[in-house]
């Protein structure tokens, strides 16, 4: 009797244990059903909180355009009073290495005489007729690239051709076609090709260094190019303000011709684009050779500079930009008033004493290159002046 007590005991224990097993399998059944239901709804809820942060909070690469953003709230074409217009005084900021050679013509630097017949030619047979009926914003007539130089009046062009209805990228990207911006290295770059086939803008602007692909179309009767230079020091104290460079940093950079060792940007300026600007930064720009280290410029990249320019449908000069009014007006078709309604296109002024009378004198003999450029353009622009002023019937008075 005994004996068959204990056999049933055990039994019922096993039938306990069996059944213990089958529930604990169950829960761990429901809690590996539950746990995959949480996992999904915490990554739809990750999910969903990512996309709310990218349309709530600005990634910080954008917060380098905060200054062009808070100007673009209040620049319109309304800003002109109907006309576009804008004001020039003396302390208005007036505004990676890719080697190139421009597609055509020698550059061996043709002398002032040379270049001025070649635009002599070139305006009367080229641009200036087909010009003289274009409208802006019409994606049937030449389109235009704008060679920005930074600090060199670019965002004042800018805005000109987006009061004159052209075609142009949102005012957040200074009428840059993006992503090709603010000193954009080679391979985000978009050349006058893609821009020429481009069925969205009219007018778009190059705000860094040149190369092959930008010049491509030099000569294509679909394509105009246009630039403004200016006085070389001039540029020099606008970018090192409205760029906060490091004065002391840049210019024992240029002393002791070593490249700095600078790892901040300068609001839409990368680390290695400092020095550049403060050393024949026009000649750079220009001449295909933009990060030859400090000193690195020579003859060679000015003549290069100067081919450049001879083959440019506008060439402007901010301290004469009054004088040159006839070339928008005659060749990119707009009708500018410079003295209508006073108006900035950067909030930051340039204080008289930003280098003492030796620094002063130091930057002007380091960028010699850059003042040989600029006389040589205003030659060339008075002589595109002179050609276009008798098809608008106007001095630009």
């Amino acid at each position: 009797m005994h004996a068959k007590l204990s056999k049933k005991r055990s039994r019922r224990k096993k039938n306990k244990a069996l059944i213990l097993d089958e529930e604990a399998g169950e829960e761990d059944d429901v809690s590996q059903d539950e746990w995959k239901l949480g996992k999904g709804i915490l990554l739809l809820a990750l999910a969903a909180g990512f996309t709310l942060a990218s349309l709530l909070v600005k990634p910080p690469w954008r917060s380098l355009g905060d200054e062009r953003d808070k100007r673009d709230e209040w620049r319109s074409k309304e800003a002109f009073g109907g006309a576009a217009s804008v004001a020039v005084s003396e302390d208005w900021p007036r505004e990676e290495p890719e080697p190139f050679s421009p597609p055509s013509g020698p550059l061996s630097g043709p002398s002032v005489e040379k270049a001025v017949q070649f635009q002599k030619v070139k305006v009367l047979s080229g641009s200036s007729e087909r010009a003289g009926s274009r409208e802006p914003g019409n994606l049937q007539d030449p389109r235009i690239v704008w060679i920005h130089l930074h600090s060199y009046g670019g965002t004042t062009i800018c805005d000109l051709a987006r009061a004159h209805g052209e075609k142009v990228s949102p005012a957040k990207d200074n009428c840059n076609l993006m992503p090709d911006g603010c000193s954009t290295p080679a391979q985000f770059r978009i050349g006058c090709l893609k821009r020429l086939q481009s069925m969205q803008y009219t007018f778009t602007a190059v705000e860094r260094s040149l190369d092959e692909e930008d010049l491509t179309c030099l000569g294509e009767r679909r394509m105009l190019f246009g630039l403004m230079l200016r006085d070389p020091v001039a540029g020099i104290k606008s970018t090192l303000i409205g760029n906060q460079l490091e004065k002391g940093l840049m210019l024992q950079a240029l002393r002791s011709r070593v490249v700095p060792r600078n790892l901040a940007f300068h609001f839409c300026l990368p680390p290695f684009d400092t020095y550049q600007h403060l050393d024949n930064f026009a000649v750079r720009t220009l001449s295909g050779a933009y990060d030859q280290p400090p000193g690195g410029m020579s003859m060679a990249h000015l003549e290069r500079a100067k081919g450049v320019v001879s083959k440019l449908d506008v060439v402007l000069i901010m301290e004469e930009l009054q004088e040159h009014l006839p070339q928008l007006r005659a060749i990119f078709g707009w009708d500018v008033d410079l003295k209508q309604n006073p108006w900035h296109s950067h909030w930051h002024r340039i204080p008289k004493n930003v280098f003492s009378p030796e620094e002063a004198a130091f930057l002007r003999q380091a960028n010699d290159l850059d003042y040989q450029l600029y006389e040589y353009a205003r030659t060339v622009a008075r002589q595109l002046t002179a050609q276009a002023a008798p098809k608008v019937g106007s001095s630009g008075t």
